[in-house]
């Protein structure tokens, strides 16, 4: 889940406009994968594969919003395979949300999994796959974003942009090689990194 308010500061992190080369960033870091408690809902262990069965599982109905993604991605200068990858990680592209969209005990809406025990309004408009949605969700990555970046400068792209999707999550976020301490499962930006690559090498995202 995340914690932080959307907003409109950007900064980029992958060279060019949404494609191929928007999510050249996710190759400058090997991620662990899985731990084996993320794994076990698919009967998997931890590790990188089990993260990429479970983005394959996922893949139909997790890219069947690809363009919203891809939209989002060029807004906030983001690779669009992490916002799909979130979205997998975070309910299974939907899979995992009751009737009204919500799902973590009826806290979190939306396929990224807006909190609405933060002080700022999630936003419903469009449902819980719409591109308002999603459009928030990435906002709200792009805020933990500069905030790592303000706080951890002497950090490299690739730091920031890991620490920031654990901090997505609303764990502790702190420098690699720590930075899933405190998130679900201790795996959160491990995997969710994971599916992002799966993704990026077995989808066409020009």
């Amino acid at each position: 889940m995340n914690d932080e308010l959307s907003g409109t500061t950007t900064g980029s992190v992958s060279a060019g406009s949404p494609g191929a080369g928007a999510n050249a960033i996710l190759d400058q870091f090997q991620p662990g994968g899985a731990s084996a408690r993320t794994a076990k809902q698919d009967k998997l262990p931890g590790g990188v594969e089990s993260s990429e069965k479970m983005a394959q599982f996922d893949r139909k109905r997790v890219m069947s919003h690809k363009e919203s993604f891809i939209a989002a991605a060029s807004q906030f200068d983001l690779p669009p395979a992490l916002l799909a990858a979130i979205a997998s990680r975070e309910s299974r592209g939907g899979a995992v949300l009751d009737s009204k969209g919500f799902g973590d005990a009826g806290h979190g809406f939306g396929i990224m999994q807006v909190d609405d025990r933060n002080p700022f309004p999630v936003v419903h408009e469009g449902g819980p796959a719409g591109q308002p949605h999603i459009t928030q969700a990435t906002g709200i990555l792009a805020n933990k974003l500069k905030a790592v970046r303000q706080n951890f400068g002497d950090l490299s792209e690739v730091e920031q942009l890991e620490m920031a999707v654990s901090r997505y999550n609303g764990g502790k976020g702190g420098r690699p090689p720590n930075s899933d301490d405190g998130t679900t499962g201790g795996d959160y930006m491990n995997d969710v990194w994971a599916r992002a690559r799966f993704y990026a090498r077995v989808e066409d995202w020009s």
